[in-house]
Parts: structure tokens; C-alpha cells; sequence
């Protein structure tokens, strides 16, 4: 199992920094092409709009968002547990509400298509949202079965190496 996540994280990594890299290529040659030739593509910030949303989408899956544990840990591991689940639930409720108004998103964008990039319809931007939600609640769930995990061998899940 191990090897799978290791595996997935790498190919998420790699996802990501190739859609950085073409965001950057795509930003620099529409400066040369403005700048220097004079001309502009019409099409690339419609792509790179398209590019930045996957991205961020992509990229929420491995963040690793802001807490403050100093209040969780002053409690018994039993009531950290507690807290743990709480946030998890809230956690996959927001993402169930993400992924649903996404589909919905999608579905209402369907027959919409870009300006420039008429040949693309408006949901790959949309589609983003409800494809990333659904790895992210996969990651929230593992994250909590870790934790809790850690606090029933005695440890604080906060200062144990988190990949």
C-alpha cells in the first residue's frame, strides 16, 4: 500500500510540475510574442486560465492547511479523537458539497465553449473542482486513520514525520 502512495505521489508531483512548466512556457513566449513579434496568441490566457484552475485543484490534495494544535493537544487522546473525527467529517462534508456543485458546474458549462478555443468546452474548467475533490477525501481519510493511529500509541500526531 505503501508503494502505491508513494507511486501516486510522485505522479501527482510530476502532474503538477508539468503543468507549471507549461503555464511558464505558454506566459513566456506570449510576452515574446507581444514584446518582440509584435503579435499576440489570442488563445493563451484562456489556456492558462484552464491550466492554473487544474493545478490549484491538484495541488489542494497535498496540502497540508494551517493548524494550530496547542488547544487539541491539551486533551485526553481519547477526546483528541473526538476533535479528529469531527474535523474529518466536516472535512468530507465540504468536499461532498465541492464535488456535487462541481458535477453541477460541469453539467450547466457543458455547452458552453471558450472565445478563442472554440474546439473546448467550458466544463474542463469546471471539471477540475469534483476531480480533485474525490483523491482529496481519500487523503483527509488516510491522514485521520494516521493520526489516530499515532494518538493511540501514545504519540502526538503533530510532531510525528508526516509525508
Amino acid at each position: 500500500m505503501q508503494i502505491i502512495v508513494k507511486w501516486s505521489e510522485r505522479a501527482l508531483d510530476a502532474i503538477l510540475a508539468g503543468t507549471l512548466l507549461i503555464i511558464v512556457l505558454l506566459t513566456l513566449a506570449q510576452v515574446f510574442w507581444r514584446y518582440v513579434v509584435g503579435t499576440s496568441f489570442t488563445w493563451s490566457e484562456e489556456l492558462n486560465l484552464l491550466l492554473w484552475a487544474w493545478m490549484i485543484a491538484l495541488a489542494a490534495i497535498k496540502a497540508r492547511h494551517l493548524r494550530i494544535s496547542m488547544l487539541v493537544s491539551a486533551f485526553p487522546p481519547n477526546v483528541q479523537i473526538l476533535f479528529y473525527t469531527l474535523r474529518l467529517v466536516l472535512t468530507l462534508g465540504l468536499l461532498f458539497l465541492l464535488f456535487w456543485f462541481g458535477l453541477g458546474m460541469v453539467a450547466l458549462t457543458a455547452g458552453d465553449s471558450y472565445v478563442e478555443l472554440d474546439f473546448l468546452s467550458r466544463k474542463w474548467l469546471f471539471l477540475s473542482v469534483p476531480v480533485a475533490a474525490v483523491p482529496w477525501a481519500i487523503v483527509a481519510v488516510g491522514r485521520y486513520v494516521e493520526a489516530v493511529r499515532q494518538l493511540r500509541m501514545g504519540n502526538d500526531p503533530m510532531e510525528v514525520k508526516q509525508s
